[in-house]
């Protein structure tokens, strides 16, 4: 992905903002039509100042991607909506949980970042826990906290859970 830092620079960083706007443009009608029952979207463009402070979020933001489009859902019936719009248009659909890498903001994508759904909910007479898209392992830690239950995670409390659970990691399970 390169170096980039939160705002386009001359050069590079410039060509992959202007290749990004241009792909939305091009699917503006569908990705602005698309049903959000209150999450929001921002399309990549030069000038945005909102678009590029959500790239910049991810924890090495300075080789954060530049995607054609940033979906924020509130609720996972807004995720549906949006994998069900976008799945005809054929490009890469990738998820940003925790943002711990900058892996979950490529080029050129639809990012449905996760953000806002952040929920933990254990329920220890069932022995198990439902954690947000969005949640990172420091929240599902303290919702543990005293219960006796924990997850096999990072350390680290910023890390998302999502992440560490595809991409693994080193944690006090194991």
């Amino acid at each position: 992905m390169g170096s980039s830092p939160s705002k386009p620079t001359a050069g590079r960083d410039a060509e992959r903002t202007t290749a990004a706007q241009s792909l939305a443009e091009t699917h503006a009608v569908v990705l602005t039509s698309i049903p959000l029952d209150g999450g929001s979207l921002l399309l990549a463009h030069a000038d945005d100042e909102a678009y590029h402070a959500q790239r910049s979020t991810a924890f090495c933001y300075n080789d954060s991607g530049y995607p054609c489009a940033i979906f924020i859902p509130a609720h996972a019936r807004d995720v549906a909506a949006i994998v069900a719009a976008v799945a005809p248009l054929k490009l890469d659909l990738a998820i940003a949980g925790g943002k711990h890498s900058a892996v979950c903001l490529p080029d050129n994508a639809i990012v449905i970042d996760l953000s806002r759904l952040v929920s933990v909910t254990p329920n220890t007479t069932e022995r198990w826990v439902d954690v947000g898209g969005g949640a990172k392992i420091g929240a599902v830690d303290a919702a543990l906290a005293g219960t006796g239950f924990g997850i096999v995670g990072g350390t680290h409390p910023d890390t998302g859970v999502g992440g560490s659970t595809q991409a693994g990691g080193w944690g006090w399970l194991g």
